[in-house]
């Protein structure tokens, strides 16, 4: 209860942890680039939508309107910025997108949008490989491995992991170090592991450590006593 309610509530809410940072604006970019190209349409058609709520009386647009309103300002008011935090807007941007095709196209909206469908599961299967739901296989096999090879009791620390996967599949065991500085300091504890990226093996001095196991991308050494 603690560690849910104030590390993922009330830190990750008033304060950018684990790296996470942005200003406001950061989702105005995200929605775009992670919804291309069909959100930016949605994106675009919320204040157009919302004009012809006072000016039409179009009431239908109340709900689109307010849902994708709310979800990106409260997220933009956030302080931890995630791009999978607004994943609940893109429902709302879809029916705006929606309703203006059928405004544009009429009695062809249904044929468009099976081509248009049809269209986008090609160019995300092709591109993006949306049906391999195994979106991080290496960091869940390094974690199990890494699990196994920690000696029990022991500390484990990270360092240069800007993945949240890897700390979610250790069961956010291991504090993870941001700095060069906060390394350097670690290294001086004997006795403890760290799990870190190859490329930033050369950080680390020689007589400190000793390779406990090496990974596809990462290695695991334990300071020497």
């Amino acid at each position: 209860m603690k560690s849910y309610f104030v590390q993922h509530l009330v830190r990750r809410t008033t304060t950018a942890i684990e790296g996470h940072t942005g200003d406001f604006f950061t989702y105005f970019g995200t929605i775009p680039n992670k919804g291309r190209p069909w959100s930016m349409a949605g994106l675009v058609l919320i204040p157009f939508a919302a004009l012809r709520i006072f000016w039409k009386s179009e009431k239908q647009h109340l709900l689109p309107v307010v849902w994708a309103s709310l979800v990106i300002l409260l997220f933009s008011a956030v302080q931890t910025k995630i791009h999978w935090y607004i994943i609940p807007v893109y429902p709302a941007l879809a029916l705006l997108t929606g309703w203006a095709l059928e405004k544009i196209l009429k009695k062809y909206t249904i044929p468009v949008a099976i081509v248009l469908s049809v269209f986008s599961l090609v160019y995300l299967s092709v591109d993006k490989d949306i049906f391999n739901m195994d979106c991080s296989p290496n960091i869940k096999e390094t974690s199990l491995r890494v699990m196994s090879d920690v000696s029990d009791g022991k500390e484990l620390f990270l360092f240069d992991i800007s993945d949240p996967g890897m700390q979610f599949y250790l069961g956010w065991e291991g504090l993870n170090l941001r700095n060069p500085q906060s390394l350097a300091s670690v290294l001086e504890t004997k006795d403890i592991y760290i799990l870190l990226n190859k490329r930033s093996l050369n950080r680390l001095n020689k007589k400190n450590y000793k390779i406990v196991s090496e990974y596809p991308d990462h290695i695991l050494v334990e300071t020497k006593q």
